[in-house]
């Protein structure tokens, strides 16, 4: 989550950067994320794109630091998104201005992580006691909204009934901004600090109904513990891992994870729905595996489908609530490249980010593994909000666990 790899000795020594703005700007993005994600999660985009706009650096400090992309995340980027304009061509409805909107959005993300890599270290140490406070804010209110069997929710957003399932969506925005929040909680305030704040998010994911964000904090910590025992070479194992199941993840649900295989287990429903969902898809991935079946097509090859045998929902709800199957159902093995290329150039500027630090690493491991595992189980990958979710945590990443390989980083505790 550390594509950019902050400026030894503190802020980018090149004109029309005033990192004085910078910092109040992004401080208070960090903490107007808190209510954003918990009771109007869509304006997370409106929190990215207004700090892309009041953060963002000049024009020489914003090239200093994407000249320093690593190449694999500038091209897969790149392919990525031309891929998506292309392939409006053959979509089968209105893909352009969506393909323009993703386009804008990574934009906002990258201005974002750009302004946050350029700060001094007492700036970023600023910014980082804001995220902190935002994290702190999010845990709060989403105890508070347990508690009270989200009523709170109710009255600002207007439901005709109070309930839980109004915040799936801020829980899937927390839980990757779990560990950096443990992380720097660790290094300000000492490891049993920590420790209170990751039982404490642990406990109340658990306690709301989406399931999956609690379970992608457990594969989170899995990660964690494995880079933390392999410096070195775990990024790289976990890397090869996502890049097997996503080259094998048609064959897998559409041959050995199918419905006929859950459809008596102990699985909860919606998950047996989900396996439905990605049997569906990975048929229809068949028909064009190379070149996709157009941007956002999923939106339109699901209306008129019939239902799952057995279930009362519909094979393709919008999405394959896959990342993997919905690059490879809308973009094909092209836009899979793409993906492969992206993931693959932030594990390098994760690595370059983490030199000599395993303990960063693994955090910044772990964060990033959350949030894909969310991205594998739930949600479009192009939705507006996930994408800002990415961008913002990425950000907030940044801020708490990212320094320069030149500077020591203190140990939590």
């Amino acid at each position: 989550m550390a594509i950019f790899t902050p400026p030894a000795g503190g802020r980018l020594g090149v004109p029309g950067y005033d990192g004085a703005r910078q910092t109040r700007v992004l401080a208070g993005g960090f903490l107007l994320l808190a209510p954003v994600a918990v009771f109007a999660s869509n304006g997370t985009v409106v929190v990215l794109g207004l700090a892309a706009l009041l953060a963002m650096p000049g024009r020489h400090a914003l090239a200093a630091r994407l000249a320093g992309l690593p190449p694999a995340f500038s091209g897969g980027l790149a392919l990525l998104l031309a891929w998506a304009l292309v392939s409006a061509a053959w979509a089968p409805g209105s893909a352009l201005v969506p393909a323009l909107r993703l386009a804008a959005l990574t934009a906002a993300g990258l201005l974002v992580l750009a302004a946050v890599a350029g700060l001094s270290d007492e700036a970023r140490r600023r910014v980082g006691g804001a995220a902190l406070l935002m994290a702190g804010a999010m845990l709060a209110l989403l105890v508070a909204e347990s508690l009270v069997g989200g009523r709170l929710s109710q009255y600002v957003r207007d439901f005709p009934a109070p309930t839980l399932d109004a915040l799936n969506r801020a829980s899937a925005i927390f839980a990757p901004l779990v560990w950096p929040a443990t992380y720097g909680l660790g290094v300000r305030y000492g490891r049993r600090v920590a420790g209170l704040f990751l039982a404490a998010a642990a406990g109340v994911l658990l306690y709301l109904p989406m399931f999956a964000s609690f379970v992608a904090l457990v594969a989170g910590a899995l990660v964690l513990a494995v880079v933390r025992t392999f410096p070195r070479r775990g990024p790289t194992v976990l890397l090869a891992a996502f890049v097997a199941y996503a080259l094998a993840a048609p064959v897998i649900s559409g041959q050995f994870l199918t419905l006929d295989m859950v459809r008596d287990g102990a699985l909860p429903m919606s998950w047996k729905h989900r396996v439905g969902i990605w049997e569906f898809t990975s048929s229809l991935i068949a028909e064009h595996p190379l070149r996709g079946a157009g941007f956002e097509a999923a939106r339109h090859i699901g209306a008129g489908q019939p239902k799952l045998v057995d279930f009362p929902w519909v094979a393709m709800p919008l999405h394959p609530h896959n990342l993997v199957l919905q690059v490879w159902l809308e973009l094909g093995a092209v836009g899979l490249a793409g993906a492969i290329l992206i993931l693959t150039g932030v594990v390098t500027a994760l690595r370059r980010a983490t030199a000599g630090d395993p303990v960063r690493r693994a955090f910044l491991a772990a964060s990033l593994a959350t949030f894909l595992f969310i991205a594998l189980m739930s949600y479009g990958v192009w939705q507006n909000w996930w994408l800002a979710t990415g961008w913002l945590a990425a950000a907030v990443n940044l801020a708490l666990v990212g320094r320069s390989p030149s500077t020591p980083a203190p140990r939590p505790g």
